[in-house]
């Protein structure tokens, strides 16, 4: 079973990373004129992402032994808890590499589609952690 305080670790975790990508990025975008639009656009999905997922660590030590309850009742949350929390670390993992590409370089080649999915990548992001803190406040 997910223990709250451990969702509240990985969920504190995974916002440090995002903050971190979005600095990074921002950091780019700053350095380096006529960056993609795209980038400015995955700098403030991750910040909102982590910002989500704040809450979640917030709602996992304050509601404690309601989450605790509910995990008992509900056993496939979960299973839902475990996936997103997953599937926000994949995300975060594929950016964290891309990022560390730019570090040192004033010119990329942009590939303008790979920026689109990892920006939809990100969005799909955005609305499943969004959704887990909803259905982890209820």
């Amino acid at each position: 079973m997910a223990e709250p305080f451990s969702i509240a670790a990985a969920a504190s975790s995974l916002a440090a990373l995002g903050v971190t990508i979005a600095y990074k990025i921002s950091r780019y975008v700053k350095k380096v004129k006529g960056a993609p639009e795209y980038l400015v656009s995955i700098q403030t999905q991750c910040a909102l992402v982590s910002a989500i997922l704040s809450q979640i660590q917030r709602v996992a030590i304050d509601e404690e032994s309601a989450l605790r309850s509910k995990f008992l009742e509900q056993p496939q949350l979960v299973d839902v808890v475990n996936l997103v929390l997953e599937s926000v670390q994949t995300v975060f993992s594929v950016l964290e590499k891309d990022v560390a590409k730019l570090d040192g370089r004033l010119s990329i080649v942009w590939n303008m589609e790979d920026l689109n999915e990892k920006l939809d990548l990100i969005l799909k992001q955005q609305l499943g952690i969004n959704t887990l803190l909803q259905l982890l406040q209820r």
